[in-house]
This record gives structure tokens, C-alpha cells and sequence, in this order.
């Protein structure tokens, strides 16, 4: 008999689990699904990634991103929604991959979640019928896969937890109320961290139930009071261990261009939908603009038939409801209608008198609580109000919800910007970024907007539409002074840390070819100074005395950085003293080995595959205007078949006044060319015309091989010429007499 009960409670959240693979249908289709965001978060995954193969967890400056520039991306966005993907990649997937299933993962966790907290209240299978329309509202899917909206999507998963947290706070006692304190401000913390603009939506949503079941649930005055702090210190202890991440953007989104941009009410105006409209005109949801809907993201109409069954049978049915169900149908009722209003025209005037709300940029933002909502309504029709099968009746709603969303729900495979390239695991790189920046950069120019490269340090003083454009003649302007005469060595080469060797007779200003950010330092000789903007790109740089030093530029942490550690950690310390007093040894366990599992796998990767290098050091003046000063490109690696990159060093002996072109080319002892790359450097988008004097850049090149070449030695050359007449920059000897037109890197035997 206890083999059976244990079979029966676990087949509805089983049936909801399997009720949910359905809408991972894009999964099966070769490729990345086309949507709107999805290009953001791969690259942003390969950002991670290669800090976390130099050595570094959590960065906050992607370094790569803005053409090689660096943004502090996730300074301000929320990064939690990214642990899942890295951890995948740790295993083995590729960013494609790692994506496809991290929204995979949400889909089906936030479904059994919404099952946890339904079931509290409306019994197993109320609680699979409310999982089962959580999972397959229009938005929901939207979310995952037109929209690309990650952190939206994966912040469904914290949304019934946490209402299940309030509820079981107030109900329990002792023991039992502290437990759902460490929990719910867990769960607190992680939807934070995954999507910020959800706490705003959550915010009246978790204030309305807590109040109702502290007023309704809670009678006696000591208990009420007793409630009331176990709701305070969830909500401090969640607020404590998000620290780290919220304290910083606030303080410092003033150093964004985002952060300046003022949120108008008229920019969003036009979105508002008319109530007419809020409910779709079709029985098959059209979830695209392409797909031409009068209205974008309003409610299915099969998702507004379950929740109307929901209703209807808990009215049928009100005297058989339990108080707990009763008590919940008409606060989640007025949130239905309140996400309704607040999407539709009518709420205009609330808009305009909370300006607060405008950081949620898109109104249809409240159909985050509308599916909430109504996804809890449409549980009431798994009540016992008909004798029929509760699987039959839980799979009849499935296929209803399943007929709305199915037919339209668009699969469309996703091109790497601004080319007709497809995503694939193996095509994911530094290169590919470049383009996707540039699909940016395109958009930007040409139909403006406030929220592209929206991350852009206020120290940048270039147009954000034209930094990875030539600076053309104005270039000149700033070349009133002598080359400099100085020598640098690289060193270690990191994301997030950059090291060098560098004398030079006179003081001069060191820049490196990333935006200035608070956080940015430098050491010369082990004595600590903090970057400071440089020139009209604002780059990070320090003042280097005559001499001989030993620099290393850190992307390190801020005062405000560091106190949102300490409060963090502090919160940390809390959580795991409470669990030690409750002896939930089992959690404090599962998380010591998530930590030591994916530290091992971390470690493993950083060892085995390392995205830090050292490159050689060369000296190669081209022509007083630039020099090669170091040069990474291992021979192994110089193979038809490898992405055969070569990674070059320059420092900016002054301001170039002409745009030239890098080549590198593998030729053999006859002077046979057999792999080359021509292009702008930094994958075509940092021009010379843009480079500052002093400035070191990264600049990689991928080689094009012309068949396989037979063994034999080898030569790598590379030099520079002018992109407009292809002449070649001389290389000067010390003398200032031209030597050459290129410079020998390396010569090697291929076998």
C-alpha cells in the first residue's frame, strides 16, 4: 500500500513534467531558435566563460563585448540566470547548446514550482492543472522563445516559491516558521539575481498575499506579531545575500549611459494596448510581429478559457472548497485584473503618476503577474467537481492550452548578426561577437534608441554609433607631439587582467584598449594606483614613470563592491547558522558539493583549456606610428581544420592619421603563401584612425589556409598597409631607417 501512495504522489508532478515537453519543441530543431535577445546571452555566456578560464568567477566587465572595449554588462544585469549555462559548459555543451537547455530547465522547473505552491492550496491535482497553464500561457513561451528573454523566463521559477514561502511562514511554528524564513529569503535573493525588473512586478503581488494570510490565516496577537518579523527578516535576509549584485548597480548605474538616459512616459505610450485588444484575436496565438497580431503579447484565448473553467468550477463548487482555497480565489482574480489594466490604455494616468514604473520599459511586463494569476484560477478545475479521471481532465486542459500555442509558435533558426551564418556550437566566438556587436552598431545608426550599447561607460566621449568607425582626418588633430620612445614586454594576458614589462626614458600615459569603469587599477612595481579615463575614447590608463616597471592592469572591486560582499557574505553567514540550528545538514551539504563540484570542474578547464596566454615579445616599429610588441600563436595550433588563431600585441606609438590593414601570412621557405588574414584590426572594428597614444591592443587574427601544406619549415609574418592605396607601413630600425615592409614572428616545421 505505501509503494502505491508513494506512486500516486508522485505521478502529478510527473504528468505536469511530462505535460511540459511539448513546449520545448524549438529543442528539436538543429540550430538556435531566432529571438530577440538570444544573440545577448550567448555572448555573454562566452564572456563568462573565457573569465572563468583565466581564472576568475563571476565577472562583472565582459571584456570582449563593444568591439573589445569591455562593457560592466553584468554590474547592472542580473547574473544568476547564467550559472545554469556555465555550469553545462563546464559538462561539456556548447553555448548553443548550454542555452537551449538552461531555458529548457526553466521551463520545467518554474512548472514545478507553480505545482509546490498550487498543491498547498488546491490539492494534487489543482496544483498540476495550475502547473500545466503556468507552463503553456502565450507569454511564458514568448519569453522563451521569440522574445529570448532569459532572466524574465527563468524569474518565473521564484514566483510561487516565494508565495509558498510566505504562506508556510505564517502558518508554521518554532521551528517550522524559521525554516521557511532561510528558504523564502533564499528564493528571494535568487529572483534578484536573476531579473531585477521582476521585483518590481513581484513586489504588490507578495505584499497582497503576505497581508491576506497574515489577516485572514494568522488570529491570535502574539502569533500575528511573531508573523509579521518572519516576514521581515525573509525579506532582509534575501535583500542581504543580493547584496553583492543590487548595492553596486544602484550606486553606480550613474556611470552608464543607461544610467542617464531619463525614461519618458511617451517613449512607452504608444504600447499600451487597447482593452479591447487585450485578449488575441485568434484561437492560434500569434506570438510575433511577423505573424501581424492587432495586439503584441495579449492574452491567449485558450489560456483565458482554462482560467474561465477555473472560475466557473470553483464557484460550482464554493461550499465543498476548502478555507484556504476560498481565501486565495479572490486576491488572485484582482491581480488577474489588475495586470490587465496596467497593460491596457486605461492605466495611462498610473504611469504617469509612478514614475517608477517606467523602468519596467515594456507594459506587457505585467503579464508576468497576469499568468500568475490566471494560471492559479485555472487550477480551481482540477477541484473534484466532476467524476472524471483527474489525469484525463489535467491532459484535457493540456491539450487545450496546447491547440492555442502550438500552431503559431514560430521556429526559425537563428543567423549570427549581420551575416546569414547559423548559430552552432562550433561557430560561437570572439569573431562571431564582433559581428553581433556590429549587427548593434548597424541597428544603432540606423534607427537609434536608447538601449543599445546601452552599458557604455559616460566617459566615452565618441558617439556610441560611431566608436568602431574611422575617426578619419580629425585623427591628426592630436598628433602635435614626438612618438613615444618606449619599450613594452607583455606579460600574462587575461579578461580581467593584463601584465607588462616597460621602460621608457620619460613619463608617459599607459591606456588600455578597454573603456574606463570604476574598478579598473593598476600596479607598477607592486604599488597600487586607481585607472582613470583617458582620451576621447575614455580609456583606462595610468601614468608609468621613466624607467623600468613591472605593470599589471586588474579589473578589481569598488568600496561599494565591497560592502555588498560583506553584507552578502554576512547573509551567507546567517543562512548557514540557521540551517546548522534547524540540522538541515542535507542543504548545507548540497551546496558544499555544488560549490567543490563545479570549483573542480572550474579548475579542470582552467588547467586544460586556458583562455589566458603570454605572448612573445617582439619590437617592430612600423613606421613611428605603431609597434608590435608581443605576438601569441602556438605552431600546433597553425593547422587546416583549427581555428587557427594568431594574437597580436600593438601599442600606439601615437595617434594613426591613416586606417591600415594587419596582415599575417604562412608561407613556406620558397615564399609560397598557403594561410593569410587581411582585415581592420580587432575583427575589423577598431580602426587606427581610433587608436590613442600609448594605447595596447589585442588584436586576433583567425587564418585562412589555401589546402594543406606539405611539411617542411614555415615563416609567419605580419606587417601592416594602408587600406585605401595597400601600401605598406615600413618597419623601422633603430636608426628610424626603414628595414622592411613586414616583420618575421615565428618560423617552425610542419610535419
Amino acid at each position: 500500500m505505501s509503494r502505491l501512495r508513494v506512486r500516486y504522489e508522485w505521478w502529478p508532478p510527473l504528468l505536469v513534467v511530462l505535460l511540459a515537453l511539448p513546449a520545448l519543441q524549438p529543442l528539436w530543431q538543429a540550430g538556435l531558435q531566432q529571438t530577440d535577445d538570444g544573440a545577448h546571452h550567448i555572448f555573454r555566456l562566452l564572456s563568462l566563460d573565457l573569465a572563468l578560464r583565466s581564472g576568475h568567477l563571476g565577472a562583472r566587465w565582459l571584456s570582449y563585448e563593444g568591439f573589445g572595449y569591455g562593457f560592466p554588462v553584468l554590474n547592472f544585469y542580473a547574473p544568476l540566470g547564467y550559472l545554469p549555462g556555465l555550469v553545462l559548459r563546464l559538462l561539456g555543451a556548447g553555448f548553443v547548446t548550454s542555452l537551449e537547455l538552461t531555458i529548457a530547465i526553466g521551463l520545467i522547473v518554474s512548472a514545478l514550482a507553480m505545482y509546490a505552491f498550487a498543491r498547498e492550496l488546491l490539492g494534487d491535482w489543482g496544483g498540476a492543472m495550475a502547473a500545466v497553464a503556468y507552463t503553456w500561457a502565450p507569454y511564458r513561451l514568448a519569453d522563451a522563445w521569440t522574445r529570448g528573454a532569459l532572466a524574465e523566463h527563468l524569474a518565473f521559477i521564484w514566483l510561487p516559491v516565494l508565495l509558498l514561502a510566505l504562506w508556510r511562514s505564517a502558518r508554521a511554528e518554532g521551528r517550522g516558521r524559521v525554516w521557511a524564513i532561510l528558504w523564502g529569503g533564499a528564493s528571494l535573493a535568487g529572483l534578484i539575481l536573476t531579473h531585477n525588473l521582476t521585483v518590481i512586478l513581484a513586489a504588490p503581488v507578495l505584499i497582497a498575499w503576505g497581508l491576506l494570510v497574515w489577516l485572514v490565516e494568522v488570529r491570535e496577537a502574539r502569533a500575528r506579531w511573531q508573523c509579521l518579523r518572519g516576514y521581515i527578516l525573509m525579506g532582509l535576509l534575501g535583500v542581504a545575500l543580493s547584496a553583492a549584485f543590487w548595492l553596486p548597480a544602484l550606486v553606480e548605474s550613474k556611470y552608464v549611459w543607461a544610467g542617464q538616459v531619463p525614461v519618458q512616459f511617451s517613449t512607452w505610450a504608444g504600447v499600451l494596448t487597447p482593452p479591447q485588444y487585450l485578449v488575441a484575436e485568434s484561437w492560434a496565438h500569434r506570438f510575433t510581429p511577423a505573424q501581424m497580431p492587432r495586439a503584441l503579447h495579449a492574452l491567449g484565448q485558450a489560456q483565458v478559457v482554462v482560467a474561465a473553467l477555473g472560475l466557473l468550477a470553483a464557484i460550482w463548487g464554493w461550499r465543498r472548497l476548502e478555507h484556504r482555497a476560498r481565501l486565495a480565489l479572490p486576491l488572485f482574480l484582482g491581480l488577474a485584473l489588475l495586470a490587465l489594466f496596467m497593460q491596457s490604455a486605461w492605466s495611462r494616468p498610473v504611469w504617469r503618476a509612478i514614475p517608477g514604473l517606467l523602468l519596467l520599459q515594456f507594459p506587457w511586463r505585467w503579464q508576468t503577474v497576469g499568468v500568475l494569476a490566471l494560471a492559479f484560477i485555472g487550477g480551481y478545475a482540477g477541484q473534484e467537481t466532476l467524476r472524471v479521471s483527474q489525469t484525463l481532465k489535467v491532459c484535457a486542459v493540456a491539450a487545450i492550452l496546447m491547440s492555442g500555442a502550438l500552431p503559431n509558435l514560430p521556429w526559425e533558426p537563428g543567423n549570427i548578426p549581420a551575416t546569414d551564418t547559423p548559430f552552432r556550437n562550433d561557430n560561437v566566438n570572439l569573431a562571431s561577437m564582433a559581428m553581433y556587436d556590429f549587427g548593434r552598431g548597424l541597428w544603432l545608426r540606423e534607427h537609434g534608441g536608447d538601449w543599445m550599447f546601452e552599458y557604455m561607460p559616460i566617459w566615452v566621449q565618441v558617439p556610441r554609433a560611431e566608436f568602431f568607425l574611422s575617426a578619419g582626418p580629425e585623427a591628426g588633430n592630436e598628433n602635435n607631439g614626438a612618438p613615444l620612445a618606449v619599450q613594452v614586454g607583455p606579460g600574462r594576458q587575461a579578461p580581467l587582467e593584463r601584465a607588462f614589462r616597460v621602460a621608457s626614458s620619460a613619463a608617459w600615459r599607459m591606456q588600455l584598449h578597454q573603456f574606463y569603469f570604476p574598478g579598473w587599477e593598476a600596479s607598477v612595481d607592486g604599488r597600487l594606483q586607481e585607472a582613470g579615463p583617458t582620451g576621447p575614447l575614455g580609456l583606462a590608463g595610468i601614468d608609468v614613470p621613466a624607467g623600468e616597471h613591472q605593470v599589471v592592469f586588474r579589473f578589481g572591486l569598488t568600496k561599494v563592491r565591497r560592502l555588498g560582499w560583506a553584507l552578502s557574505l554576512a547573509g551567507l553567514a546567517v543562512w548557514s547558522a540557521g540551517m546548522a540550528w534547524l540540522r538541515r545538514w542535507r542543504w548545507l551539504l548540497a551546496l558544499a558539493t555544488f560549490v567543490l563540484v563545479f570549483g573542480g570542474l572550474a579548475a579542470r578547464e582552467r588547467l586544460g583549456n586556458p583562455s589566458d596566454y603570454t605572448p612573445t615579445a617582439v619590437s617592430a616599429n612600423f613606421g613611428n606610428q605603431v609597434q608590435l610588441v608581443g605576438f601569441y600563436a602556438p605552431p600546433q595550433e597553425l593547422r587546416p581544420g583549427k581555428e587557427a588563431t594568431v594574437i597580436l600585441n600593438w601599442l600606439a606609438l601615437r595617434r594613426p592619421t591613416t586606417d591600415y590593414k594587419v596582415f599575417v601570412h604562412l608561407i613556406d621557405i620558397n615564399g609560397n603563401l598557403w594561410a593569410q588574414h587581411d582585415g581592420e584590426p580587432v575583427f575589423f572594428f577598431s580602426p587606427t584612425t581610433r587608436w590613442q597614444q600609448g594605447e595596447i591592443v589585442e588584436d586576433r587574427h583567425v587564418l585562412d589556409f589555401r589546402g594543406e601544406p606539405p611539411p617542411g619549415r614555415y615563416q609567419l609574418r605580419a606587417g601592416l598597409y594602408d587600406r585605401a592605396t595597400a601600401q605598406r607601413l615600413p618597419r623601422l630600425g633603430p636608426d628610424g631607417t626603414p628595414v622592411d615592409d613586414q616583420v618575421l614572428l615565428a618560423e617552425f616545421e610542419i610535419k
